[in-house]
């Protein structure tokens, strides 16, 4: 195969494979070459930062969450404060929403936000029981209360067609989690629809080889061994999930709850290798962070190919790569797996647990400076 094509696969027939100069069926003959156009590349160009160094509305801590809405607006959340900080579209602040409490609008340990179809914006709040709301205007428009079972795992919801807010909780028997669900909040606050149990990603063989355990047996701390390959999921519209069973391969799979067709896109591409310099640099962090000596030889020789995924308010995947380069590169696709386009972000400092929104043609992310000082930077996308 070659070093550029890719495959998807859907059960029930459909089969392609698609390569930069080269297209290749599933069986039969080569198709002529002329009559499959490349894939167009998009093109993301930063439109405004926020940030700051000083005190005020633009010194963010630990951002949980970033939202836009139809009018430009850009809200962001800050874990640290459990505040919500309104800018419009050019970058002034415009107010503030919440606080520290467990008052009416207050929050007191929630992980994330998101918009509801209904225009309402809703933050998940375990430390209150509850999902509180508010209106465009920042007004509290009341809260649900819910009881949950993840309380400190970053908040990442989609909303599907049905403009429900789907999530996952985890199932716990006997006082240990046995597995997950797949919810969908009904934006009316009638109910709570199960979709189904969420398929299995990864491994635990996985997870462990990825892993540094250190401290005692009782109180043990876990250490994540730098360029290791893990599993990456992300959830899909209509009760499905996005899963990268091993990021070492460019192997994505969307898996059902309800028993649907399977999508899976499976693309041969040449490894990024650690280089000493690479090597070194996690080293020196990782000695600065822990307080035993660790065994380095268990960081791997080549990197993950796929860091994150990404799904858009049109449905549409966002694979985002590892590149030698440090260039922020996407793979996007068709809710069906169809490929549509790349897209190269450039030369940016980011990690993947700061939270990713993709909204019409705007693109927002959390990057850092070289003091590792959080700031959100909004891309228009040009198709």
């Amino acid at each position: 195969m070659l070093a550029s094509s890719f495959f998807v696969n859907r059960a029930g027939g459909l089969c392609a494979r698609f390569a930069l100069a080269l297209i290749v069926g599933c069986g039969g003959a080569e198709p002529d070459v002329a009559s499959e156009p490349a894939l167009p590349t998009w093109t993301l160009t930063e439109t405004l930062r926020l940030g700051s160094e000083d005190e005020g509305p633009e010194l963010f801590g630990f951002i949980g969450g970033i939202e836009t809405d139809s009018a430009g607006h850009i809200l962001v959340f800050d874990r640290s404060t459990q505040a919500i900080r309104v800018f419009d579209a050019e970058g002034t602040v415009q107010a503030t929403i919440s606080r520290q409490g467990s008052g009416p609008g207050e929050l007191r340990n929630a992980l994330g936000i998101i918009l509801a179809g209904n225009g309402e914006l809703w933050a998940r709040d375990p430390g209150n029981g509850r999902i509180s709301m508010f209106d465009p205007d920042g007004i509290s428009t009341g809260a649900w209360s819910l009881s949950f079972c993840y309380s400190g795992r970053p908040w990442a919801p989609l909303v599907d067609s049905r403009n429900r807010i789907l999530d996952i909780d985890c199932i716990v028997r006997g006082g240990k989690t046995v597995g997950e669900v797949m919810l969908a909040y009904r934006t009316d606050r009638s109910g709570v629809d199960t979709l189904g149990v969420v398929p299995k990603c990864g491994s635990e063989v996985l997870m462990e080889a990825g892993t540094w355990v250190i401290g005692t047996e009782s109180r043990p701390s876990y250490v994540p061994v730098p360029f290791a390959a893990r599993s990456v999921r992300e959830l899909a519209p209509g009760g499905h999930l996005w899963c990268v069973e091993n990021s070492a391969a460019y192997a994505i799979t969307k898996l059902p709850v309800d028993g649907t067709d399977t999508v899976r896109i499976v693309r041969d591409e040449p490894p990024e290798l650690v280089t000493p310099a690479d090597r070194d640099s996690v080293i020196a962090m990782v000695e600065t962070a822990a307080r035993e000596a660790l065994d380095y030889s268990r960081i791997p020789a080549v990197k993950p190919l796929i860091e994150r995924l990404i799904v858009d308010d049109r449905q549409r995947l966002w694979v985002q790569r590892n590149r030698s380069d440090g260039h922020i590169r996407f793979d996007v696709y068709s809710d069906g797996g169809e490929p549509l386009a790349t897209a190269d972000l450039g030369v940016y400092r980011t990690a993947i647990f700061y939270p990713l929104r993709i909204r019409g043609d705007q693109l927002l992310m959390v990057t850092t400076n070289e003091l590792d000082e959080p700031r959100v930077v909004r891309f228009q996308i040009t198709r």
